[in-house]
């Protein structure tokens, strides 16, 4: 898996997403709250607020699956583990990840 998304990282591709017709009207908002989470992601660590960082990423990671976003829901599972840790190396790694991630979605 983890050489998967790297790959992915590098090439930038597009990632196609097959959610629920009836949840399709709602993936464009969803994706814009994850990307203000991203916001609040690096602002949390900039505060260095481990906390904080592991309530959000566990609040996406328990409802990102359920709209179709299943490798989202994997980075922020790693990311809650590295905030447990107080890891801000790692964090920093996967934001990177999940910032990417969210970008390249294509609905």
């Amino acid at each position: 898996m983890r050489m998967r998304l790297i790959r992915f990282f590098m090439t930038k591709q597009k990632i196609k997403i097959k959610a629920d017709p009836q949840l399709a009207s709602l993936l464009p908002k969803y994706l814009e709250n994850r990307k203000r989470d991203l916001l609040a992601f690096k602002n949390f660590i900039q505060q260095d607020d481990f906390e904080a960082i592991r309530k959000l990423s566990h609040s996406i990671k328990g409802h990102a699956a359920s709209y179709g976003f299943k490798e989202l829901t994997e980075i922020c599972a790693k990311i809650e583990r590295a905030a447990e840790q107080k890891n801000t190396t790692v964090i920093m790694q996967l934001l990177t990840e999940y910032e990417n991630y969210i970008n390249n979605v294509e609905l």
